[in-house]
């Protein structure tokens, strides 16, 4: 189950340029904009998440094809990759300038999952708790049931 940070690939720092939360969080940026939500961005802002300011507004353009992925590209750049989210909860940072959305996914989709029920074990205390759950029937009458997680250990 994980926990709320983890959705979208994990929470790491503000300041970490390439995670996976990333990617969906372009996304529905993306989305805002397409269903003219009138929320308001810091369009400065833009560049530091992997996203083109000119690209949504005044007009959503679309997306070009995906980044290409072959031995010359940009994913091969680093040997041990910078700016990325690590699965110990550390990160590396260094302030490179924005390419383009398309390889920012690329450099994104390579990072690993940062996982808290990992990083801190005391987290699975809390995914063995039952949870009461509440639903409506289809006649329209609510009712509630005990839940218990299923545990899946995989290796």
């Amino acid at each position: 189950m994980g926990i709320v940070l983890d959705i979208g690939g994990g929470s790491v720092h503000n300041d970490t340029r390439h995670s996976l939360a990333r990617i969906p969080l372009r996304w529905m940026i993306r989305q805002c904009f397409i269903l003219r939500t009138g929320i308001l961005f810091h369009k400065t802002m833009f560049k530091d998440i992997g996203l083109d300011p000119d690209r949504l507004y005044p007009h959503v353009l679309s997306r070009p094809a995906p980044a290409p992925y072959h031995p010359d590209c940009l994913a091969h750049k680093y040997e041990d990759p910078i700016n990325f989210a690590k699965n110990d909860g550390g990160t590396v940072r260094i302030k490179e300038p924005f390419i383009n959305e398309e390889e920012e996914d690329m450099l994104d989709a390579l990072t690993p999952i940062y996982d808290q029920l990992k990083l801190v074990k005391g987290w699975w205390f809390l995914e063995l708790l039952p949870n009461k759950q509440r639903y409506q029937k289809e006649d329209d009458s609510w009712t509630h049931t005990l839940r218990y997680v299923k545990i899946i250990l995989l290796s």
